[in-house]
């Protein structure tokens, strides 16, 4: 790619000038492999692949592929086609990620890439195992969060697999998320790695009845903030927002009518979490937790993020625009895109 179509990406002017040496570099080198080598196979004769899936079957990249293949410079013509596929090129191939052959300038391009590429793609990990009730919204929800994700630039990797939890995988996302999970859906392990995980910079977000489940975990406890004591029926509600400044509840009104199930929970989880939502049990019927109902919330876990929101069993609720915009700010909140005050209060 020539100079002046790099300064159109908007790349600096050092690092496009570095761009056009280092490829100037790779045609030299190219010259002297194809002269030497056969076209199909790398210099050592081998091929090169990585392979990556979770438990449902998905592959999944590393941040480095899907840099790769965002970052890739479309050129045309056979020399262009060729350069690419002995240089950078990735393409799918089954369940995993297949490198047609790889360019000792490769290392340097990646790194051009992390300097230089303007949306680096992100993931988050959607989970909805389910040991208990399983909520027919989730089919609704999973669509929902993969379309409020795509509008950050956020890939979504849906799974049902515990296993993924203790494969080291997590930290290829920015945030994990909880979707009405219930029961015992993760063994003491995969909670211990999801801790870690958070405690360590990551993000955790919590949807409704991630609240109905591991309740002989104090561990998980602490990352969603408070578990289930019981639920009303489907119920139109008032909830006051506390801070109109959080991104999960700026766009909502001062006092919300949402209609969806509202949960009672064993504890209140005031004084450790940063309440964003409560509900008004005097605009419903079957509250229990007195005029200090909180039905949201987000705190600080380690380096990591974590929040909650209690609203979310219906399937009307993931069509319904304030709703899809509260849980768009938890997202935000989890994945670290903003900055946020999530301190107590």
């Amino acid at each position: 790619m020539r100079l002046s179509a790099w300064k159109r990406r908007g790349i600096p002017p050092a690092i496009s000038h570095w761009i056009v040496d280092l490829n100037a570099r790779g045609d030299s080198e190219l010259g002297r492999e194809e002269a030497a080598e056969d076209h199909h196979l790398a210099p050592d004769g081998r091929s090169h692949r990585l392979e990556s899936s979770d438990g449902a079957g998905r592959a999944l990249a590393p941040a480095e592929l899907r840099r790769a293949r965002t970052c890739n410079p479309q050129g045309g013509g056979e020399r262009d086609d060729r350069r690419r596929q002995s240089s950078w090129h990735v393409q799918p191939r089954g369940r995993g990620v297949h490198f047609n052959r790889m360019s000792r300038l490769a290392p340097a391009l990646g790194f051009v890439c992390v300097l230089a590429c303007s949306s680096s793609p992100r993931a988050i990990l959607v989970y909805t195992r389910t040991a208990g009730f399983r909520h027919d919204s989730i089919p609704a929800a999973v669509e929902a969060l993969q379309t409020l994700a795509a509008a950050d630039r956020l890939a979504v990797d849906h799974t049902e697999d515990p296993a993924v939890f203790i494969s080291g995988r997590l930290h290829d996302y920015v945030a994990v998320v909880f979707l009405h999970t219930t029961g015992e859906m993760l063994d003491a392990a995969g909670v211990q790695a999801l801790d870690a995980y958070v405690r360590g910079g990551g993000g955790f977000v919590g949807i409704h009845a991630a609240a109905d489940a591991l309740y002989g975990s104090s561990t998980y406890r602490n990352l969603v903030g408070a578990l289930l004591l019981r639920h009303s029926a489907v119920e139109t509600g008032t909830l006051p927002v506390e801070d109109a400044q959080n991104p999960a509840t700026k766009d909502l009104p001062a006092r919300w009518q949402h209609t969806d199930e509202f949960y009672d929970f064993a504890s209140n989880p005031r004084g450790s979490v940063r309440v964003l939502l409560r509900i008004d049990e005097t605009s419903y019927p079957g509250g229990g937790m007195g005029p200090d109902h909180p039905m949201a919330w987000c705190h600080v876990i380690g380096n990591g993020r974590a929040f909650y929101t209690a609203l979310g069993h219906t399937i009307e609720s993931w069509s319904e625009p304030m709703f899809l915009e509260h849980v768009r700010g938890g997202l935000r909140i989890a994945a670290g895109l903003f900055p946020v005050d999530c301190t107590p209060n």
